[in-house]
This record gives C-alpha cells, sequence and structure tokens, in this order.
C-alpha cells in the first residue's frame, strides 16, 4: 500500500500495527491501560499493535474464548488482560478495541425555553450541552410545543422553529441572508453547523452526529424569522396569547478505545461480524511533523474483505470527516506503512473495520 512521502526534517512518530492470526498470552501481571506519556521530540517513538484477523467473530488464547455475544469491556465475565512483556503492551482476544459501552446513555435534559419569533441575534434561546470524550455517536432531542397564556382560547397555532447546533462555539448565522465580511472564516476552518427546521407541534425531532468533537456545544434556536412586510397586522389583544416552549435532551453513545503507548506491541482481535470498528488512541505530542501508521500481516486471510483505516484528531473518525483514510487488503503479507499529519499535542484515534 502506498502512502505519501514527507521530507520534514523534525521529529516523526511511528506507530506499528501486526495482523496475527492466532494470540498468546501470559495472564499474569495485570495492568491497566493508562494514558501514554507525552514522548520527547528529540527522537521518534515506537508502538505497536497486534490484531487477530478472524472471519467468524472469535478468537483463542490459550484455553480462553468469546463469542460476538460478550461483552467485551464493561459486562465480561472476564475483565480485559493487559499485560506488561519486555516492554509490549498485549490485550488478549476478545478485548479488541473500541469497545461500546452498550447503547445510548442520557447525560444532559435542559430546562424548557421560551422561543421568541427572530428580529435580532438577542431574540435567540442559547442552548449548551457537553459531550464527553470518547463519544462514537451524540444524539440530540428537540420537542416545540404551544401554550395558551389566556383562559379563554385554548388553541393555538404552530410556529416554524428554526435551530442551530454547533461544536466549540455559538453558531454564527445569518435569517435575513446576509453576506458575511470578506475576512470571516470559510465553513471548511469552522466546525460544521447543523441545522434543524420544524414546527412547535408537540413532535420530537432528533439530530444524530457520529464522531462529535469533545466538549462544549451550543445550540441557538427561535421562531422563524419572515419578512416583517410580508406579515398581517392584527389587533392587540385580539390576537391569541400564546407561548412556544422547546425541551432539549442529548444522549451519547461512547466506546472504550484501546491506548497505545509509544515503544510497545498491542494484541487484538478483528473479527468480520463485529458491529463496530476496532478503534485505537495514541497521544502525539509536540514537535512530530508527521506519524507512521507501522501495520504488518503475518498470515493472510484470503476470505475477509479489505480493511479500511480512518485517522481523526481530538475525535472519533467518520467516513467523510478524517485526517486521512486507506484501504488494507488483509490477503497480502509484509510490512505496510501509511503516513499522516497530526496536529500536535492531541489525542488521534483509529478506527479499522471490514468494509
Amino acid at each position: 500500500m502506498c502512502s505519501r512521502s514527507c521530507s520534514y526534517s523534525s521529529n516523526a512518530l511511528i506507530v506499528g500495527a501486526l495482523f496475527l492470526i492466532i494470540v498468546e498470552i501470559n495472564q499474569t501481571n495485570c495492568n491497566s491501560i493508562l494514558p501514554p506519556k507525552p514522548v520527547p521530540a528529540s527522537g521518534s517513538s515506537v508502538a505497536s499493535l497486534k490484531l487477530h484477523i478472524d472471519n467468524d467473530g472469535s478468537g483463542s488464547s490459550g484455553s480462553s474464548s468469546r463469542s460476538d455475544e460478550d461483552s467485551p469491556v464493561t459486562t465480561s465475565a472476564t475483565p480485559p488482560v493487559v499485560v506488561t512483556l519486555s516492554g509490549s503492551t498485549t490485550v488478549a482476544p476478545g478485548t479488541g478495541g473500541g469497545a461500546d459501552l452498550g447503547g445510548q446513555i442520557p447525560l444532559e435534559r435542559l430546562p424548557s425555553n421560551t422561543l421568541l419569533k427572530y428580529t435580532a441575534y438577542k431574540d435567540v434561546s442559547i442552548l449548551h450541552f457537553r459531550i464527553p470524550t470518547d463519544t462514537r455517536t451524540a444524539c440530540f432531542s428537540f420537542k416545540a410545543y404551544e401554550e395558551s397564556k389566556s383562559a379563554f382560547q385554548r388553541v393555538c397555532q404552530p410556529n416554524d422553529i428554526t435551530l442551530h447546533l454547533k461544536a466549540g462555539s455559538y453558531p454564527v448565522i445569518s435569517p435575513e441572508n446576509i453576506t458575511f465580511p470578506k475576512h470571516f472564516l470559510s465553513a471548511d476552518e469552522r466546525f460544521e453547523i447543523h441545522n434543524l427546521q420544524f414546527k412547535s407541534d408537540s413532535v420530537t425531532r432528533r439530530l444524530s452526529i457520529d464522531g462529535p468533537h469533545p466538549g462544549n456545544w451550543f445550540a441557538v434556536a427561535f421562531i422563524s424569522w419572515t419578512d416583517p412586510n410580508n406579515e398581517r397586522i392584527e389587533q392587540q389583544g385580539l390576537a391569541p396569547s400564546c407561548e412556544t416552549l422547546l425541551m432539549s435532551e442529548m444522549a451519547v453513545t461512547r466506546i472504550v478505545p484501546t491506548i497505545l503507548n509509544a515503544q510497545s506491541s498491542h494484541r487484538g482481535t478483528l473479527g468480520t461480524n463485529q458491529t463496530e470498528p476496532a478503534s485505537y488512541k495514541l497521544f502525539v505530542p509536540s514537535g512530530i511533523a508527521v506519524v507512521t501508521w507501522r501495520l504488518q500481516i503475518t498470515r493472510p486471510c484470503n476470505d475477509c474483505s479489505d480493511v479500511i483505516f480512518f485517522v481523526q484528531a481530538h475525535a472519533l473518525p467518520t467516513h467523510k470527516d478524517y485526517l486521512q483514510n486507506g484501504i488494507i487488503c488483509p490477503n497480502q503479507t509484509g510490512e505496510l506503512s501509511i503516513e499522516f499529519y497530526p496536529q500536535e499535542s492531541a489525542w488521534h484515534y483509529v478506527d479499522l473495520d471490514f468494509l
């Protein structure tokens, strides 16, 4: 497999991966997985990952075995076995990488917010969420409804609601379609703004985001802007007296990625019938210009489909949001390498999955 060459003179971080068909492990001297220490910028670092490619989802290690129905990290009777042998970190078959914590975890339910008709940014209601690290998917739920403030009129017509959601800061919006300044950052240089248009009809709308950036997320919501010149003039006191309210909540699906340490070798299992990618996490310190992911298939798998490689900084990669990707043929032998340009002093996530 070919990857881009790099002529940088600064340091390189090298991460290795080995695909094995059988994994043997000594289940003594168990240690918990710890975040890697930052690597000094004066030298390169080497970490290796050993994976068992399996086309039926099973693996063996001595007398131990597992099926895909086992919960590898959280509910399995046998916890992940991590052994340090001659500077190599080894994970027993069945622990894998990127274990799902088991469905969505409700995290935040916000108090109801009163929505106003948009005339300026001061009219928006601001919602704040916080997404934890190692989140595979964040699911936001919004329900707007009308509440009558008059004892004589109980029926309120639903309004059009607009909602914008963004990571890191408040969404910058222009409901009136005003042109942004020329020096304003382009969309490619900013976090994506996710938009929803719906009615205040008490129906729940959901917005699912894969690989969300961890940390603060902000949403602004309001009754949709309309051109004042097109609005009907009504006498005060005769129009319905209604209040538009918005309920919001967030749930997340998290994983437990396998952490790769510098100067270490890692073993695991990649099965063709697993529902989630094998996920790995590594820290790239400052002063690193290029990272080389080394991968060796020691025994080819002719019946397996291609393996796809994705890497992303700060958050789990998706099929449209990643630093680098590559296709790996599991029926070949020899060492492969994939180079990517990292973000300094940041955690990076690698996903391996069958196509």
